[in-house]
């Protein structure tokens, strides 16, 4: 397995991607067209930092991305926006090689500090808190779907 941030000329990457959202976000369901121009947009955004997991025998099979921080107070921070594995790569260190890729991108655009926000009673807080991440003061509730939802940000 290996990593590969995502290039232009590979549009099938952001398809695939966008369907591992889909499946991997039932709390913010979206139909995959919705899905596909989001992802559209972002790896056509020179801001954005995009890696992907690869494999040979699957494709890909997990990713994470990001820019600078969309939070007033944390304009120095650089935020993951999103990171999803497939549950059979979960425990081989696949995510803490996506974060890592990621986190050194950062470090070369300047930053030195990043957070994300993660769902309260998240199984993957466990993962972030393995990776070096501490929960953070940062509380957000919202209604998505129907459902009230509570984010927490680990720093």
């Amino acid at each position: 397995m290996w990593i590969v941030k995502v290039a232009l000329n590979r549009p099938y990457t952001f398809i695939v991607v966008a369907l591992l959202i889909l499946l991997a976000s039932p709390v913010r369901p979206l139909f995959f067209k919705n899905r596909y121009e989001i992802w559209k947009q972002m790896t056509a955004d020179d801001s954005q930092i995009i890696f992907v997991a690869e494999c040979p025998e699957n494709g890909v099979v997990g990713f994470v991305n990001g820019s600078s921080a969309r939070d007033e107070g944390y304009e120095d921070f650089a935020e993951v926006w999103a990171i999803y594995l497939l549950q059979h790569y979960h425990g081989k260190k696949v995510g803490l090689r996506l974060l890592k890729a990621y986190f050194d991108v950062c470090a070369e655009k300047g930053f030195s500090k990043g957070y994300l926000w993660v769902l309260k009673n998240n199984p993957t807080i466990r993962f972030y808190e393995k990776s070096g991440g501490r929960r953070g003061d940062g509380v957000k509730k919202d209604v998505i779907c129907g459902r009230n939802i509570e984010e927490h940000r680990y720093v």
